[in-house]
């Protein structure tokens, strides 16, 4: 299982441009359809627009939106 759980000690505008978030989820799409996995579903407040900018241009779309994730 791969877990990101606090990522606030990091100065996320030195790694920011880098294409990094596009390879990680290149890397978890690729051992999710290595273990059989047939669905992916990614979780994410609506206000992060960076992440919800990636996951809809890697095909993701918004299925559902409750509290404090509308």
């Amino acid at each position: 299982m791969l877990k990101f759980s606090d990522l606030s000690g990091y100065d996320m505008k030195q790694i920011s441009g880098r294409g990094i978030s596009k390879m990680l989820l290149t890397a978890l799409e690729n051992h999710a359809r290595e273990q059989g996995y047939g669905k992916l579903f990614l979780d994410t407040r609506i206000t992060l627009e960076p992440a919800v900018s990636l996951y809809r241009k890697s095909g993701f779309e918004i299925i559902f939106k409750q509290g404090l994730y509308v």
